[in-house]
């Protein structure tokens, strides 16, 4: 979704969402991030399309493996 402003096509504004993680943890991670200048919000966003994008290949390597048993 995108939003247009005056000729400009900018993308939609982007979604919130709460996770609970353990104290020790997140600030652990916090400090990695910061110490290699990692944005916490796109690092997690990046794991999130790589799971989606691996999802996405077995589902079509199923769905074709099931539409070639078919054919035959």
């Amino acid at each position: 979704m995108y939003i247009h402003i005056k000729g400009i096509q900018m993308p939609a504004k982007d979604k919130m969402f709460t996770l609970r993680l353990p104290s020790k943890l997140l600030d652990e991670y916090r400090l990695f991030c910061e110490e290699n200048s990692i944005n916490i919000s796109k690092r997690i966003r990046r794991f999130m399309e790589r799971d989606l994008e691996a999802w996405q290949q077995k589902k079509r390597a199923l769905e074709q493996n099931q539409n070639n048993n078919t054919q035959k």
